[in-house]
């Protein structure tokens, strides 16, 4: 059944032309990932920008590595984003995304909630973040950049990142004494740089 679901969302998205457009982003090494929205489904967000569904990594285009887990989550009253229906989904427990493209410079930008609202208290979803092997966040507390507020979004964004090797890695890490769980993200950009 979940097989024909997936079929079925991918006739759909073919023929909206989300195949083709996710093909042209991929080429130009653009990308936005859905992440925990898999099975095929695609989003439009507000301002225009296509997210992908989430995937294991496949080698000249995108997705996550290792281990990982995803659920699906209320986001009524959710502020600090136009797009709630992003936060919906959340990958956790993983350690890797990766993403093929040019060398070049590229932004990031990272769409994160606390998604356990027992847990949304300070020093529990606390998270390290590496791209491109360069620590951007370390021992980050997503609950305190969020302002304290469980119903808020948070966007991190990344300029500069410097890619060599034609692979842009992010690398999720735990920080010890907390749950490896902490490691959550809504939504991935990749934006080439000019």
């Amino acid at each position: 059944a979940k097989a024909v679901m997936e079929l079925g969302r991918l006739r759909e998205a073919a023929a909206q032309g989300y195949l083709k457009e996710q093909a042209q982003m991929i080429a130009r090494g653009a990308y936005a990932v859905n992440c925990g929205q898999g099975g095929g489904a695609f989003y439009r967000a507000k301002k225009g920008t296509l997210f992908f569904p989430d995937q294991p990594f496949r080698k000249g285009s995108y997705g996550y590595m290792g281990s990982y887990k995803s659920v699906t989550r209320s986001v009524v009253g959710l502020v600090g984003t136009a797009d709630p229906a992003l936060f919906a989904t959340e990958a956790y427990d993983f350690s890797r995304y990766r993403f093929t493209v040019k060398p070049g410079a590229y932004t990031v930008r990272l769409h994160l909630k606390v998604g356990y609202e027992p847990g949304a208290k300070p020093d529990v979803f606390v998270l390290n973040l590496d791209i491109e092997g360069k620590r951007l966040l370390g021992k980050a507390d997503l609950f305190l950049l969020a302002g304290s507020d469980f119903k808020k979004a948070v966007v991190q964004e990344y300029p500069g990142i410097a890619v060599a090797d034609g692979v842009l890695d992010l690398d999720f890490g735990a920080v010890a004494g907390h749950s490896s769980t902490a490691r959550l993200c809504n939504a991935i950009e990749i934006i080439p740089e000019k």
